[in-house]
């Protein structure tokens, strides 16, 4: 059996639970309602959906194509699933990239096309992705 290095860091484009520090974003609403801090903890909107102060919403700005958040685990993890809580306008992530402990390199373990322009898509949604596998090898199991 490989073994499975231990994440550092998540660069990724929504929300994930269990992230214990904020590193940085490309933009937030307020220091308050709406901003990056909300992505730290448990969900707190989901499976509500709608706009909601409680989650992070970035400011949508003019030739900006994506948003993004970076965040800390106090402690490596071993990822081989990471789950996006999406409350507002689901479908927009399309990339998931890590740091493994120890490394600066950034890898991308999970890639995906938006669906947010699909009428049928549910209010909200708890998008877990598989980031193991093939995506993953390049860090044993993202």
């Amino acid at each position: 059996r490989r073994s499975t290095p231990r994440l550092r860091e998540f660069h990724y484009c929504l929300l994930i639970v269990n992230v214990l520090m904020k590193v940085g974003f490309s933009s937030q609403y307020s220091r308050a309602e709406h901003s990056a801090a909300q992505l730290l903890g448990k969900p707190r909107v989901f499976p509500a959906a709608g706009s909601d102060g409680r989650a992070w919403s970035p400011v949508p700005r003019q030739g900006q194509g994506r948003e993004w958040v970076r965040l800390r685990f106090a402690e490596p993890v071993e990822a081989r699933a990471v789950t996006v809580y999406q409350s507002h306008n689901p479908g927009s992530l399309v990339e998931v990239r890590a740091s493994p402990a120890g490394a600066e390199a950034w890898r991308t373990i999970w890639r995906g096309e938006r669906y947010n322009h699909v009428p049928s898509r549910p209010p909200s949604d708890a998008l877990t992705l598989d980031v193991g596998g093939a995506a993953g090898d390049a860090i044993s199991s993202g």
